[in-house]
């Protein structure tokens, strides 16, 4: 036997070689294999649980995302939800053990809460839903199902300021649900006790805000709602957008709340616009068109364009410049409300350009909302010629006593042949006494 110096110094004898060196690496291998399997059995379940979970299930009977998924698919399911009520509490009481056995495994699963919270109000269990659905939405804002049900239950118990608290959830997480909320916070803006948590929200400009805006004229009874949230964003300093504004107005325009409309319009214009709010708005066109019933609409259609820009040959100031190709020019339309109380008026204005053509751009003015002929009120003449040197024009129209409670004001242009271009600015519109 050799011998062998210890680190110590100490000189020893060597250990005999190993009598089944192979017994080593079997061990090895085989920890190894079963650390693999593990691992492999672990995936696979977590892969199976989202697509088949009740194959997850047969591999690992308590694994809780495939107990979740089971749980998930079978109470939101169709069949469920058309299900006869024997069979939903059927399916309720088979499920809720399952789910107790899944939060035993993972107690941080803000799904299993969920879903259990669904059951409790299948089995109409109200309080143990609600401590059910709290907890899910405390381990995750993002569940926006038990968002939307705790926000009915604190509007159905008067807990507005919980109902809103949910109610921005719901929506911040699931977008969708839209159709859903906007009809419960409608309710709550029409009550004066409840609007408060309703402004609160939209002034933090959450990125719902907007489709709110579009969406809440048709969940309200009264139409001064809308109203009463816009001005309250204003009074706390977080004035509201001109599309914002815009929603309200087009509903309010096509209930034919004409005047209501232009009042309420009038309260958002800035000290500067409200300068230029005659019968006319911006007929000097020095501001873009905000896209509102009471500011200028450009529309064309065909080988015509529109737009405002500095006039290139006088002293820079903005004017209406309307350019027709060689072509077909199919349509015209740049026109903006007005509200005219009965009696005389007189349109006025100046243009520049040149139009080649049988037929030329005319403004007029209409009774709005007697549609698909309006009655015509006025109109110039047509712009055909040459007009290198800026000329007045104007036209005389009266509103009658019934029947034109608003009146458009519209520059105009239906020709299959016209070309060139003119410009128009200082519009307006007068009384004549």
């Amino acid at each position: 036997m050799d011998a062998q110096v210890g680190p110590n110094g100490m000189v020893g004898a060597t250990p005999p070689p190993s009598r089944f060196p192979w017994v080593r690496a079997v061990l090895l291998a085989a920890v190894c294999i079963l650390l693999l399997g593990l691992l492999l059995r672990h995936n696979l379940v977590a892969y199976l649980a989202k697509r088949d979970p009740e194959w997850a299930l047969s591999i690992r009977s308590n694994a809780p995302a495939a107990i979740v998924a089971l749980a998930d698919r079978r109470l939101n399911g169709s069949e469920f939800l058309s299900a006869d009520e024997a069979t939903r509490q059927s399916v309720a009481r088979s499920l809720e053990p399952l789910l107790k056995k899944a939060i035993l495994e993972d107690p941080l699963n803000p799904r299993a809460f969920r879903l259990l919270g669904q059951i409790a109000d299948v089995q109409k269990h109200p309080d143990a839903a609600e401590l059910m659905m709290r907890e899910a939405t405390r381990l995750s804002i993002g569940q926006s199902f038990a968002a939307f049900w705790l926000m009915r239950r604190n509007f159905e118990r008067r807990n507005y300021s919980a109902a809103a608290y949910y109610a921005d959830a719901a929506l911040r997480s699931q977008p969708q649900l839209m159709k859903e909320v906007i009809p419960a916070l409608g309710r709550m803006a029409e009550q004066e006790q409840a609007r408060p948590f309703v402004v609160q929200l939209l002034v933090a400009a959450p990125a719902w805000r907007r489709a709110f805006f579009a969406m809440i004229s048709e969940a309200i009874t009264d139409a001064r709602t809308p109203f009463n949230l816009l001005i309250a964003m204003k009074d706390q300093g977080y004035a509201p957008t001109a599309e914002e504004v815009r929603f309200y107005l087009d509903f309010l325009v096509k209930q034919k709340l004409y005047s209501y409309a232009y009042d309420v319009w009038l309260q958002f214009l800035s000290p500067e616009e409200q300068k230029d709010a005659g019968f006319l708005f911006n007929g000097g066109f020095a501001s873009k068109p905000s896209g509102v019933p009471f500011d200028w609409t450009i529309r064309t259609r065909g080988d015509v364009d529109a737009d405002i820009v500095k006039d290139p040959d006088g002293d820079g100031k903005p004017t209406l410049r309307i350019e027709m190709r060689p072509g077909r020019t199919e349509n015209l339309d740049v026109s903006q409300m007005v509200v005219l109380t009965p009696g005389a008026y007189r349109f006025k204005g100046m243009l520049r350009g040149n139009v080649v053509g049988p037929r030329g751009p005319k403004w007029l003015v209409t009774c709005a909302g007697t549609s698909p002929r309006p009655l015509s009120l006025g109109e110039s003449k047509m712009a055909v010629g040459d007009f290198p040197e800026p000329r007045s024009f104007e036209f005389a129209f009266s509103v009658p006593d019934v029947g034109c409670q608003a009146q458009i004001a519209k520059l105009t242009l239906v020709a299959q042949l016209a070309s060139g271009i003119i410009y128009y600015s200082d519009v307006a519109i007068e009384r004549v006494k």
